[in-house]
């Protein structure tokens, strides 16, 4: 794949995510619960798929540039959202088909499920802080870009801390809205722009060539 075609999947998975999840969300609780947990699975899929490739595109660049701690984090961070979000679906899947007595399913849904929701989305605002940072490090992004980033994601996080520890959904859910704003910003700056590769790859052409003339200059 070439640079661009990267950014390109890259995009529209992120896009993607929207649907699937939230479609899911919605199916699962309809009579068609089978459809909404694959859904919700295919969602889990796109997640790793997306980390993955985020994390070979900062391995990529020069290595005075690059982030490898950064990348790892974020690709940890994203196998660990998908696994929880799989955990969530297929627990709501199991209580919508009557697989759970009384007592249990209550818990299932009302705490154990919404848990696991809110756990991967705070590791999800964390770790991909480091990655926004690296992403600016290495001129990938603009400045703009990655800034509304860090802060949306650590909204993020708060948000979904929010939820978790107290009762006021609304404030959670509005914490969350910068969170779902920038990533369809970066799905949309991914397919319509993409990283700018190119120019830190001239950039760093430049710059070993300066390098060398310097050595043979000293020789």
């Amino acid at each position: 794949l070439t640079s661009k075609q990267s950014d390109l999947i890259v995009g529209i998975f992120f896009i993607s995510a929207f649907p699937l999840y939230g479609g899911g969300a919605a199916l699962l609780n309809s009579s068609c619960p089978v459809l909404g947990l694959l859904l919700m699975l295919g969602n889990s899929l796109v997640v790793i798929i997306i980390g993955r490739m985020l994390q070979q595109i900062v391995l990529t660049r020069p290595s005075h540039l690059r982030n490898d701690i950064a990348a790892h984090f974020y690709l940890f961070v994203r196998l660990f959202e998908a696994i929880l979000l799989a955990i969530a679906a297929c627990i709501t899947y199991r209580y919508n088909i009557g697989a759970y007595d009384a007592t249990s399913a209550a818990t299932a849904k009302l705490v154990v499920s919404p848990f696991y929701y809110n756990l991967s989305m705070v590791g999800l605002g964390i770790g991909s802080i480091p990655l926004l940072i690296a992403l600016m490090g290495t001129k990938l992004i603009p400045s703009f870009l990655g800034w509304f980033g860090i802060i949306a994601y650590a909204l993020l996080a708060c948000g979904n801390v929010t939820s978790a520890i107290t009762d006021d959904k609304n404030l959670g859910l509005i914490l969350q809205l910068p969170g779902a704003l920038f990533e369809l910003s970066f799905a949309i700056f991914l397919i319509v722009s993409g990283f700018a590769i190119d120019n830190i790859s001239e950039n760093f052409s430049i710059e070993d060539q300066k390098n060398e003339s310097t050595q043979l200059m000293k020789k």
